[in-house]
């Protein structure tokens, strides 16, 4: 409950505190049409700024799975003692109990979510080809909503070089 308390020193903010810098998103997305659903794992290239024991960034309307941070310098992994998951401010608050150290690290997290119908994110939308509906899976990022498809720091200054990799159904 004391990790809880301390995320919520984070709700209410318009930008994502400055304790970390994304470098490089290797993306894997798995989609399931028939479901209206996807799940996928991000693997996050990040510089921490400074000694901390928190990391901030954007997620909304996602299921978090198991979440893994590997400081770069001696492949030490830490996982996180609390998930933290405020769709209010949409914001993913990962606590752990020792501070990750200056430098660069990866964090790894597992997530799955539904494809919407808001033209938000990921969604699912149908088209007609030869006199038949078919659907697909669109992406709309811009400007804030790369947040309701994985887990990143979705914000217009900081910026990454990105990885993706789909897993799609053959029909």
């Amino acid at each position: 409950m004391e990790k809880r308390q301390s995320a919520g020193r984070f709700k209410g903010r318009t930008r994502l505190p400055e304790l970390a810098v994304p470098r490089r998103y290797d993306l894997h997305l798995k989609l399931d049409l028939a479901a209206c659903s996807f799940s996928g794992v991000v693997h996050i290239g990040l510089a921490v700024a400074e000694a901390t024991k928190f990391l901030v960034l954007n997620a909304l309307e996602l299921a978090i799975g198991d979440v893994c941070f590997a400081d770069s310098a001696d492949h030490k992994e830490i996982r996180p003692c609390d998930v933290v998951l405020d769709d209010e401010d949409e914001i993913l608050v990962l606590a752990f109990d020792e501070a990750l150290r200056c430098g660069e690290g990866v964090l790894t997290i597992e997530f799955s979510g539904m494809l919407n119908a808001q033209l938000k994110g990921l969604y699912k939308c149908a088209y007609v080809h030869g006199g038949e509906k078919k659907y697909m899976a669109a992406t709309q990022f811009e400007a804030v909503d790369a947040r309701r498809c994985f887990p990143c720091w979705d914000e217009p200054a900081l910026k990454a070089t990105f990885q993706i990799t789909l897993d799609v159904p053959r029909s």
